[in-house]
């Protein structure tokens, strides 16, 4: 208790609460006891305490009713009727036979409070009823959204599913809780591995609703999965024309040239539909106009439709002119014979540019048709002028033989398409009355004819002039294009020699870094050796105060047993002269019953003081003990070494003045020798000589033994 602040002993509950962070075991299982009473946690303790009894109690059996008087007591809001079961030792995950705990039932309510009260008790949030769902799970099913906020800063798992894999995003989603499924997604929750997500967001992009959508990629679901019928998300965005949703899509890298099982793309829905912008937007991201899909394309479809925009969108992105449809004919042919004037424009225009007029009298699979036929044929004389202005020829036969002047169907027509020769085959049907046009009329108007067929002729001219004139025009821009290209590569390899440079001091400055940081690990490893060396200085320090703070506890107690031993004689002192007063003997005796119990109470708590203090006198005194078998080793050992230096200098003293008499007595005799036998020298010299070698080389060997 001494350890715990003073804030945290002004009741039980916030003693709990402090000893919950020490032994982590929660405030409901805990049981303070004094003397043998429990302590309710209202209860305010007293400063004069001193110790207490702390009981941890384990979670009791519970009966069905009372697990269901745990998980339904939050109905009622009640925080206290909630901490009165849990004081009870009452499991807080303890569920029903449906699996639902009163976590489960407290989030529902919408009370926090309570939740947090569970909470407390270390009920788990991520606990799952019978069918998967977890009380995040439900609480965004069902738009509780401080609750959701509440769970989320708990810590709750954003991502458990269900059994039928439904996170706690796609179970808002689902029930259109749009404010929950934010603060899921910012809290980084997802729609989980099943195709729930794949499946919601195909079902909001065909709906069009551009914030879920947004969620859902924010979500990390991928746009280009398909659901479990095959459908994806562009396709049907760009088939329902939403084109913020599909610009949002091809934002997350959803493909745009992805079929779906159907075999569609978003691209041919788009253009089957007539949304130009999102035709638009998909060609921008890489969508290929000239995919055929069921025997025909997305400017074919477009071309049926009399969708302008989108073949206008179409042809700025370079599609196809001549690619044909299951029926063998040309988007030109096509648009020629259902009458689409702007669209017949828009591709005359693109195929006289990219193709030539060569491109014009394309004949179709079917029949031999070129454009110029289909107009006749179907009586359009605006599309006919427009081919006729662009120079289409009028004289190319079909498989029949007839030329576009043979399907004229009235006057305008046949002035328009007279051609510089009359068919065998215009004759024929003019003599027995099948065409329109009989011979009688035809020949009236052979003039205007003819004049008509020299202003096309001039007209054809014309047009082969602009052509000559836009090929030399075409030719100096290329020449142009490859300057530039050639200066771009000179530019390049400048940028590139720059770059190789710099990547050369970088390698230099990078080695030299190398350098710098080595030097520095160095020094860092000297400075650690330092720290070490410092920290063991400041152990040894620390345990010489502990033993100095042990040694004044010491004297310490032994004062307070002094004190305690003058209480004693004091109290002794008064008995005795309580019992010499007959008239106040029986209060006396009460009184030495009462000082007997309290010298009782002292010396046992002075006894456990005491204990407690050798306890500690003896752990420190081990301490010191091993400390001090350390330090005496180290003097034995610093003896011992000192004792072998003083045997060594010893014998070398005691060694050296005989070595020194023998060299003497050596050199008295060799004198001698040279005085008495100076005839014969060299012999008698070299004995001695021998002999003092000899002597020499033992001193010598003595000198370099280990002892000396």
């Amino acid at each position: 208790m001494a350890a715990i602040p003073a804030a945290g002993l002004s009741s039980v509950r916030n003693l709990k609460k402090e000893l919950q962070k020490i032994c982590g075991v929660p405030r409901f299982r805990q049981k303070i006891l004094h003397e043998g009473t429990a302590l309710e946690e209202d209860v305010c303790l007293d400063v004069s305490l001193e110790s207490v009894l702390l009981v941890l109690v384990t979670f009791c059996a519970a009966s069905e009713a009372e697990i269901k008087e745990l998980v339904y007591s939050p109905c009622d809001g009640s925080v206290e009727e909630v901490a009165k079961i849990l004081q009870r030792s009452m499991d807080p995950n303890a569920t029903t036979d449906d699996g639902k705990t009163a976590l489960m039932q407290a989030s529902q309510d919408g009370y926090t409070d309570i939740a947090q009260l569970l909470l407390e008790a270390r009920a788990d949030m991520d606990m799952a009823d019978h069918d998967g769902v977890t009380p995040l799970l439900a609480v965004s099913r069902e738009g509780g959204e401080d609750m959701v906020r509440w769970l989320l800063a708990a810590r709750a798992d954003l991502n458990k599913a269900d059994s039928n894999d439904c996170t706690p995003l796609v179970g808002a989603l689902q029930e259109g809780r749009v404010n929950i499924a934010r603060l899921l997604v910012q809290a980084g929750a997802g729609t989980g591995p099943g195709p729930q997500g794949n499946e919601l967001l195909y079902s909001e992009c065909c709906e069009g609703n551009l914030e879920v959508v947004g969620l859902l990629l924010e979500a990390r679901v991928d746009p280009n999965a398909a659901t479990e019928d095959g459908a994806t998300a562009l396709v049907v965005a760009s088939g329902e024309g939403h084109q913020e949703i599909v610009q949002m899509l091809l934002t997350s890298k959803a493909d745009a040239n992805r079929f779906d099982a159907n075999g569609f793309t978003a691209l041919f829905l788009a253009a089957q539909s007539t949304h130009s912008e999102v035709v638009r937007l998909l060609v921008q991201a890489g969508a290929d106009p000239d995919t055929e899909i069921m025997g025909t394309t997305a400017l074919a479809s477009a071309t049926v439709d009399d969708s302008v925009e989108v073949v206008r969108c179409l042809l700025h992105a370079k599609v196809a002119l001549d690619q044909v449809n299951e029926d063998g004919q040309t988007p030109l042919n096509t648009a020629c014979s259902f009458g689409h004037l702007e669209v017949v424009r828009l591709l005359v225009q693109a195929v006289v540019d990219r193709i030539g007029l060569v491109g014009l009298d394309r004949v179709d699979k079917c029949g031999g048709y070129t454009a110029l036929h289909c107009a006749s044929i179907h009586n359009f004389l605006p599309v006919a002028r427009v081919l006729v202005e662009a120079g289409a020829s009028k004289d190319i036969e079909d498989e029949t033989g007839y030329i576009p002047f043979d399907y004229a169907k009235d006057e305008d027509m046949a002035q328009l398409l007279a051609a510089e020769r009359i068919t065998v085959a215009f004759y024929r049907q003019s003599l027995q009355g099948e065409g329109m046009i009989h011979v009688l009329r035809a020949s009236r108007k052979c003039d205007n004819a003819a004049a008509a067929s020299i202003k096309s002729l001039s007209s054809k001219h014309a047009v082969l002039a602009e052509e000559t004139q836009q090929l030399a025009t075409e030719s100096e821009a290329l020449k142009a294009e490859v300057q530039q290209m050639q200066a771009e590569l000179q530019a390049g390899t400048s940028r590139l020699q720059r770059v190789e440079e710099a990547t050369r001091l970088a390698r230099g400055v990078a080695e030299q870094k190398r350098a710098e940081a080595e030097a520095a690990l160095a020094q860092a490893a000297q400075r650690d050796e330092a720290l070490k060396q410092e920290l063991r200085l400041q152990q040894k320090v620390k345990l010489q105060d502990e033993c100095r703070s042990c040694e004044q506890k010491k004297h310490q107690l032994l004062e307070e047993q002094a004190h305690e031993a003058a209480g004693i004689a004091k109290a002794q002192e008064a008995a005795w002269a309580l019992e010499r007063s007959e008239s106040a003997l029986q209060d006396a005796q009460m009184r030495v019953e009462k000082l007997r119990s309290d010298r009782d109470l002292t010396l046992q708590r002075s006894r456990a003081a005491e204990q407690q203090a050798k306890e500690a006198l003896e752990a420190r005194g081990q301490r010191a003990a091993e400390l001090r078998r350390s330090c005496e080793a180290l003097e034995v050992e610093e003896q011992s070494l000192k004792q072998a230096l003083r045997d060594q200098a010893l014998h070398f003293s005691e060694c050296t003045p005989p070595l020194y008499a023998e060299v003497e007595a050596l050199h008295e005799e060799l004198a001698a020798a040279s005085r008495s036998r100076s005839a014969s020298v060299s012999s008698a010299v070299r004995a001695p000589v021998l002999s003092t070698r000899a002597a020499g080389a033992s001193l010598s060997h003595r000198l370099q033994s280990p002892a000396v």
